[in-house]
């Protein structure tokens, strides 16, 4: 298992690279990643992005808040099941500028992305971790989404077919 810091990470050595890459590329403003776990992937971002010289907020939600406090993270106790009672996500309105969305939270995952889609904007990205079993859900999903979603096979296939828990699942927002 790989940590960062001490922290329990929960993602390959391929994932870890691709989001550097992306981070870098996409330059974000705001990263929300939901499944916060122990936090160490949260820790991770912000530390990635700091690296760039970027001042990126990341915003963590979990039915269980991580214990500690970490500079730019922001740890939110969220249960990402309430989605399907019209809850919303709290401190979505800090939700500016260019987004980095990723899903790792494998709970009420459609009701969770038709949320996410009305606070995405072109350009914006949308990772969905783990999603072998997911793949029906992301067809459900795009094909009622209020924006248009590619696959950016760039990141996808960086270290051949869908080498990352991102299958078919690292998305560029077109737009509505």
């Amino acid at each position: 298992l790989l940590k960062w810091k001490g922290y329990p990470l929960f993602k390959s050595a391929f994932d870890l690279s691709i989001y550097w890459m992306l981070i870098n590329e996409l330059k974000p403003d705001v990263i929300i990643e939901l499944g916060s776990g122990p936090g160490g992937s949260a820790v991770w971002l912000s530390d990635i992005s700091k690296a760039f010289g970027l001042n990126a907020k990341v915003l963590s939600y979990d039915i269980a808040r991580p214990v500690f406090d970490y500079p730019n993270v922001e740890f939110l106790e969220f249960d990402l099941c309430a989605i399907k009672n019209s809850a919303s996500f709290s401190r979505n309105e800090s939700w500016t500028g260019v987004k980095l969305v990723i899903e790792d939270a494998h709970v009420n995952v459609l009701d969770v992305l038709r949320e996410i889609d009305n606070y995405l904007t072109a350009g914006d990205y949308l990772v969905v971790e783990d999603s072998d079993n997911k793949q029906e859900i992301l067809l459900e999903f795009l094909s009622a989404a209020k924006n248009i979603y590619l696959t950016d096979q760039y990141f996808l296939d960086f270290f051949g077919r869908n080498g990352t828990s991102a299958r078919n699942s690292i998305f560029r927002v077109q737009g509505r």
